[in-house]
């Protein structure tokens, strides 16, 4: 079972590359890196809610995969 609070951590950061530094690729290999999954990723969204609609594009359109 993954770490809750660790993946949140990592999708924090993430949300800030994407929404303030403009840097998807980077925030994509971040989580390829910290092995999130697409549904992971979903997760910690739901969870955080901030910027729903932007997180959630960046999930469809960065994450093409489901580990």
């Amino acid at each position: 079972m993954k770490d809750k609070l660790f993946m949140d951590g990592i999708w924090f950061t993430v949300q800030h590359l994407v929404l303030v530094q403009d840097r998807p690729a980077i925030a994509s290999d971040i989580i390829s890196e910290a092995g999130m999954s697409q549904k992971d990723c979903i997760e910690s969204q739901r969870r955080s809610g901030h910027m729903d609609e932007r997180m959630m594009e960046f999930i469809e359109r960065q994450l093409k995969y489901d580990k």
